[in-house]
């Protein structure tokens, strides 16, 4: 845990200090946690099967890097159909994507979902894809990952500071690498160990009570309360020098 939110914070303090003179504190984002649901609504409503598809959720724009993927979908030979997951719009962008999708009957584009649907495609998908351009950090990688989903990324830092241990990737913008990666990470088992590991990492990390806790610290501290001010990890322990208990 430490070493992950080590990592954020350096990247951003060193970026943040070196453009404005200013020291940072970084909060990332977090999500809530949920069962994992069987394949029913899916099955019914898109004819899809428990790890037979892979699947991108984000918007369908060119810093997503959503049609990279459909074209190394299309390079691959996975097995598999891909599920895209986000908003249709009028953009020149996104009508390409469509007319792509349109010819492959293994492409479905869902459009906005939201509830059970998008739980059930988390919960169900043989492997998630990020194929961003550019990240901030990613609701939807996340999502994927508290589930236990195996997850193929950018090779981005944005994504790859997330992933950790925990997903493979690949060099941005490079569909034949992309397409390479697909038909291995398709191909190999994940080991129920490493997914329950990856479930428990994002748990640690991520989850919405961490998070409150780390912007508690940072207004006790704002305030001049030294202690309560003190990552949750060091609380029980020593009082340092000069704080009041």
């Amino acid at each position: 845990m430490r070493m992950i939110w080590w990592c954020f914070r350096r990247r951003s303090g060193t970026i943040f200090l070196q453009k404005y003179n200013r020291a940072s504190i970084l909060i990332p984002n977090a999500i809530r946690f949920y069962e994992k649901r069987a394949c029913s609504l899916i099955r019914e409503k898109y004819g899809l099967a428990r790890g037979e598809y892979i699947l991108y959720v984000g918007r369908i724009s060119p810093e997503k890097g959503t049609l990279d993927l459909v074209e190394g979908y299309r390079k691959a030979k996975t097995g598999k159909k891909l599920v895209l997951v986000g908003p249709l719009d009028d953009s020149e962008y996104c009508r390409t994507v469509q007319q792509q999708a349109q010819n492959d009957p293994n492409i479905i584009m869902t459009d906005y979902l939201v509830g059970d649907l998008l739980k059930e495609l988390y919960s169900n998908c043989g492997l998630f894809v990020l194929p961003s351009h550019t990240e901030g950090l990613s609701l939807s990688l996340l999502e994927a990952l508290s589930i236990g989903a195996r997850c193929l990324v950018s090779d981005i830092p944005e994504n790859t500071v997330v992933t950790d241990i925990y997903g493979a990737a690949f060099k941005p913008e490079d569909t034949d690498d992309l397409a390479r990666a697909l038909e291995r990470e398709c191909a190999q088992e994940y080991p129920d160990a490493m997914r329950q590991q990856q479930i428990q990492y994002i748990h640690t990390n991520f989850e919405y009570d961490v998070m409150l806790d780390r912007y508690e610290e940072v207004y006790h501290h704002v305030v001049g309360d030294p202690l309560k001010a003190m990552p949750s990890t060091l609380k029980k322990g020593r009082v340092p020098a000069g704080a009041k208990a």
